[in-house]
């Protein structure tokens, strides 16, 4: 009894961390030049309040609309940036954006915030958070325009954007990322190596058949 007891802890204790929403990613901050061969979204012939997601083929925001109103401080004029909110009204917090079928390793975009506030950026790879950080903006200044660049030893699909602060207002320009091909796991190699296997063991059975 007592055995099969400790043998259902373990199974639970196993399935709890099997379950676990979390990983142990290292994540740094980058600058522009950090990239490799990078893939720039801009947002310059998005409509007032047009969906982000038409801004580019491969990446879908959620909460993320074209901004003409605020966007002359760091656009071209007539050009649109990204925004977390609709003509000024309540603002998407958090937002979000994922890459449709890939995962990158570098991600960053020209940001536009209030003076105090503190943007986080998280890191998923699909429901798994891979950790955080934080970008702080300098106080006093009134409004600020800087990038927010992130690297991660784990490859990730999604970021979520949080921004604590004045408003929870926040403006997205030139998002950029490099694209990783992604290794097959272990699993997948000894999935092929038997199908090859497989593949020899019917050949020779055919040829001795033909003897």
């Amino acid at each position: 009894m007592k055995n099969s007891l400790l043998l259902s802890v373990a199974a639970t204790a196993l399935l709890a961390l099997a379950a676990s929403p979390a990983l142990a990613g290292t994540i740094t901050v980058i600058g522009v030049g950090d990239f490799d061969s990078p893939t720039v979204v801009d947002f310059d012939n998005l409509g007032q309040n047009e969906d982000a997601s038409n801004a580019s083929s491969s990446v879908t925001f959620v909460g993320v609309f074209g901004d003409k109103l605020f966007s002359p401080a760091f656009a071209a004029p007539g050009a649109a940036t990204a925004a977390n909110f609709v003509d000024g009204g309540q603002q998407i917090n958090p937002f979000s954006f994922s890459f449709d079928g890939f995962s990158v390793n570098r991600v960053g975009w020209q940001a536009g915030t209030n003076a105090g506030d503190v943007v986080t950026v998280s890191l998923f790879q699909g429901l798994t958070s891979l950790g955080s950080l934080d970008f702080t903006t300098p106080t006093g200044s009134g409004g600020s325009v800087s990038f927010i660049g992130l690297e991660s030893d784990m490859l990730f699909d999604r970021v979520s954007v949080a921004i604590a602060g004045q408003t929870g207002a926040h403006l997205m320009n030139d998002l950029q990322f490099d694209v990783v091909a992604v290794p097959l796991p272990p699993a997948a190699y000894m999935g092929l190596g038997l199908l090859a296997g497989l593949a020899v063991l019917r050949r020779r059975r055919r040829q001795l058949a033909a003897i």
